[in-house]
């Protein structure tokens, strides 16, 4: 079965690409499982009603017993079926031919459990007959036209032609099956019908979505997309009758002598009927089939007179496109803008804030609460929450940042429903000055062009195109990276290491604070305990003070132009990735306005 399907899509490929003369083959090829499964069905039937009927041993019975005239024309009937499943396989999409496969395989092993529970519901004889007629068949059938469905419904879609008038859809869907095979003959079965289809279409696409309930629209679409049924019951014909043709192999004896030979009657048959076929494509070798195309045009011309321009039509959508690339380019500029102009003012507090960090780190309390983190652990955590604190104003920052970026998002998206507004109207004169030439971007698509305009109109109001979750990493990113940045510098390094050294520090502060102290105090008798430690402690404290300004006049300055530097090169970043964020809500915006002019129609998003 594998390798029938394999062979199957061997068949299809090639349908379009072989001359006219090997085509008998192919379609015989496809028929002939086909044609076991019918002639099987259709002598059952037969007999089971000779022998309800007629007596046994009776002329009757003897002659149409063996039904071979019906043999013969179940081979009429299997051609028909093995063309229409070769046509329509030529028009499967890689995914659908994945769903074939799939079956294959799936119908391969539901065979031996489906045979084992008929076996104690019927005659051993007729097990297989009956597992193929009934459960499998009907069970295969609904199940690939269901996954055609969904397919068809979710994922594959059709070219959305409501603009379009139907002989325009027509003549373009037979040009792109059927118009550059080999032999003509397949051109026109398989471009009939895929233009059959693409009608179809055509015509739902515009009925169904007027219809009143979202349920009647599903509705609708559920029984139109049913048509892939015809795919999955030529195919499943085939896979059952290849099925039956092994079965007949393998059990020769069940078959009645007087059945003659069933591949005999097939051979012969097609034999019969392929003869004519390639004499007659002999003969017409060398006949241009292009001679009906005048006859072909006045009719179209009769039905609708009025011919769209194709010239005019590709110059309109040229002006559209460079339209949509110029807005494009101009809502990015403005944002370009407006992101400079804003962070600027944004990291405006920022220097306020180096100062404040310094102010903070050259002070006697900074120097303690580093002292205590060194004591207890967490010294490195400390600077850089300070800095983050002090720079950046904790979750103020954020909340700035969001409302940015929440302005020009909005910006960008009250320019993009102006913008298919404007489309929009621009479509509908050119169309009202041309008709004719215009005719096929007379878009019911225009409608999509209106949604867009209110879903941008909608959005502007919330900036819900930009991202909120987005917006709050950028800035987290922006603070971290200013001390990530800055914590690298050699000066940062170089003050941090006096941490390390606070020990020693105040060490030598104490000695001379206990040094100070005995000198004042020395007179005081009584009191030079008291006096001792008051003076230790003012003198302890002046020390430090001291020292500090040395450390603030040694490093300070250093300090605060690499942290301002830090910040502006994460301000560069920062800019970097908001324009980008927000280019691409600019690009999707205006993929959504060009996707209403020029779209797929998917019946789950545009059909409900």
């Amino acid at each position: 079965m594998a390798v029938a399907t394999g062979a199957l899509w061997l068949l299809a490929n090639a349908l379009l690409r072989v001359p006219c003369w090997s085509l008998p083959f192919a379609a015989a090829a496809a028929a002939w499982p086909i044609w076991e499964f019918q002639r099987e069905a259709a002598l059952f039937q037969r007999r089971a009603i000779l022998a309800g009927v007629t007596l046994e041993g009776s002329w009757t019975r003897r002659t149409f017993w063996p039904g071979r005239i019906s043999a013969v024309w179940q081979v009429l009937v299997a051609l028909c079926w093995a063309v229409l499943l070769l046509a329509l396989c030529a028009l499967l999409t890689t995914v659908q031919w994945l769903v074939l496969a799939a079956d294959a395989v799936i119908l391969a092993v539901a065979i031996v459990p489906v045979s084992r529970r008929l076996a104690s519901q019927v005659r051993g004889d007729a097990v297989g007959f009956v597992a193929r007629r009934w459960p499998l068949y009907w069970l295969n059938m609904a199940g690939l036209a269901l996954c055609f469905l969904v397919l068809d419904f979710f994922v594959s879609g059709a070219p959305d032609t409501r603009g379009l008038t139907w002989n325009v859809v027509a003549e373009k869907a037979f040009a792109e099956a059927g118009a550059d095979a080999t032999c003509r003959i397949a051109g026109w079965v398989v471009g009939g019908l895929a233009t059959l289809d693409r009608l179809a279409w055509h015509a739902l696409e515009i009925i169904i979505p007027s219809l009143p309930r979202p349920e009647l629209k599903l509705a609708a679409w559920a029984l139109f997309l049913l048509q892939a049924g015809a795919a999955a019951l030529a195919f499943t014909r085939l896979q059952l009758g290849l099925i039956a043709l092994l079965d007949r192999r393998g059990q020769r004896a069940a078959v009645s002598p007087a059945s003659g030979n069933p591949t005999k009657i097939f051979g012969l048959t097609i034999v019969a009927l392929g003869l004519p076929l390639l004499w007659a494509t002999y003969v017409l070798r060398d006949y241009d089939p292009t001679q009906l195309a005048a006859g072909a045009r006045n009719v179209i011309a009769w039905a609708n007179p009025c011919r769209p321009d194709a010239s005019a039509v590709a110059a309109l959508k040229s002006g559209l496109a460079l339209q949509l690339a110029g807005a494009g380019h101009a809502a990015k500029n403005e944002a370009d803008r407006r992101i400079e102009r804003e962070l600027d003012m944004l990291f405006a507090p920022v220097e306020q804030g180096v100062d404040r960090y310094l102010d903070w780190y050259f002070s006697v309390v900074g120097e303690y609460e580093r002292l205590g983190a060194l004591v207890v652990g967490g010294f490195p955590q400390l600077m850089t929450s300070k800095l983050e604190e002090q720079l950046f104003g904790g979750a103020q920052f954020d909340d700035r940042l969001r409302r940015l970026s929440r302005a020009i998002g909005s910006e960008s998206e009250t320019r993009m429903a102006a913008l298919s507004a404007r489309v929009g109207g621009e479509i509908q004169n050119n169309v009202r000055a041309s008709p004719c030439q215009l005719e096929r971007l007379n878009l019911s698509a225009l409608g999509d062009l209106e949604r867009d305009r209110q879903r941008f109109a909608t959005a502007a109001v919330s900036g819900g195109v930009v991202s909120v979750v987005g917006i709050g990493l950028l800035a987290r990113k922006a603070s971290t990276g200013a001390v990530a940045k800055f914590a690298s510098k050699k000066t940062f390094q170089a003050a941090a290491t006096l941490g390390g050294k606070a020990a020693a520090k105040r060490a030598g502060s104490i000695v001379l604070s206990a040094t100070g102290a005995t000198a004042v105090c020395s007179p005081g008798g009584p009191l030079a305990v008291l006096c001792g430690l008051s003076a230790g402690v003012v003198t302890w404290l002046a020390i430090d003070q001291a020292m500090i300004k040395i450390d603030e006049h040694r490093f300070r300055e250093a300090m605060r132009a690499e942290l301002l530097e830090s910040a502006r090169a994460q301000k560069d970043e920062l800019a970097n990735d908001l324009r980008l964020l927000h280019h691409a809500a600019i690009d999707q915006m205006l993929a959504a306005v060009h996707s209403s002019v020029n779209q797929v129609f998917l019946p789950a998003r545009d059909g409900i």
